[in-house]
């Protein structure tokens, strides 16, 4: 019932959330790293902790850094500790986090190239200098929540937990969903990866602990509730919110794919010189072995230094036909802009 309610809450304050997570991708690992961080904070605080309780830890970080990568970023979990004076803790986890980054960097098998290409990508993909409404949408500035932070607080106020700010400043779950939120007013994806799923996990241990733990509601009523909030979940996550799930990408882009319009693509070695990833995936998805290549891929941030500001003066300008000019002057008779 805390986690339908908490997670209702953020599904409708934050629609985006949802586009996330399904989206998939080694995002899911990590997030997955996350929560299960979240839900076993204490036990990193107690004086003696387990070898089998840090190694599947340590397996867990191990796995998230392999497949997702940036694991400077789990600096910020230890970050949360040491704001939280949970002085044992952010020791144990920060030498975890520290062999967790370099037994996934090993994994990769090129770990030099893969912590100096993590650490490189992360720089140029949020921003390098360029106006923020240039990027990617995850790393654009977050609105800042005020709805979700205005539910979080009144529910906070109800269980009479806002007297208790001993114990939220000690919390370093309480403490992530704060640098989070900070951050993501700068890029939304510090909001997103790190501080909404600790926000959310807070906000469910509190309604539990204070708001339906040791109550005397009924076994009816529990269910009846619980039925409730699980409806009202299911309606919030299948809403088609902005278009999330209706969008006509495919209708968009799908005609340039289609057999007869075999003459609009780059011939075997051409370029195709396209702005929105989404030719990209949608053609890679249709044809996985295409014989030519794409001017921008998996992310802008992964093309050479003058293809990359060719390509956000081209956005900058709005993509008019005298930006696309610089394109066109480049293009070969094999080669096609989209």
């Amino acid at each position: 019932c805390s986690s339908d309610l908490s997670l209702l809450l953020a599904v409708l304050a934050e629609p985006l959330l949802l586009v996330r997570l399904f989206l998939g991708r080694p995002y899911l690992i990590s997030v997955a790293v996350l929560l299960f961080l979240c839900a076993n904070w204490r036990l990193l605080c107690e004086p003696w902790v387990s070898r089998a309780r840090q190694g599947c830890l340590l397996a867990l970080l191990i796995a998230a850094n392999w497949m997702h990568g940036s694991g400077f970023l789990w600096g910020l979990p230890v970050l949360a500790f040491l704001c939280a004076r949970q002085w044992r803790g952010a020791i144990r986890l920060a030498w975890l986090t520290a062999v967790g980054v370099v037994v996934g960097a090993a994994l990769s098998g090129h770990p030099l190239q893969f912590l100096w290409q993590g650490a490189a990508h992360a720089v140029r993909a949020a921003g390098g200098g360029w106006p923020s409404y240039l990027l990617v949408g995850e790393f654009q500035p977050s609105s800042g929540s005020l709805q979700f932070l205005v539910c979080v607080g009144l529910i906070v106020a109800a269980a009479g937990r806002h007297r208790d700010l001993g114990a939220w400043a000690r919390n370093p779950v309480a403490w992530l969903a704060a640098i989070g939120w900070l951050l993501g007013l700068s890029s939304q994806r510090f909001w997103f990866d790190w501080g909404l799923p600790a926000a959310i996990f807070c906000l469910a241990d509190l309604l539990e602990t204070s708001l339906v733990a040791g109550r005397p509601y009924s076994r009816a009523a529990r269910v009846v509730a619980t039925a409730v909030l699980a409806f009202a979940l299911t309606l919030a996550v299948s809403a088609d919110h902005g278009r999330r799930w209706s969008n006509d990408l495919w209708r968009l882009y799908a005609p340039i794919y289609a057999p007869q319009n075999r003459t609009w693509l780059p011939d075997r070695g051409g370029v195709l010189y396209n702005t929105d990833m989404n030719i990209f995936y949608l053609g890679v998805y249709l044809n996985p072995q295409m014989d030519y290549r794409f001017e921008v891929g998996f992310e802008p941030a992964l093309l050479p230094d003058r293809d990359l500001s060719e390509l956000r003066e081209i956005q900058r300008r709005g993509v008019s036909d005298d930006a696309l000019g610089i394109w066109v002057r480049r293009l070969r008779p094999i080669d096609r802009i989209a």
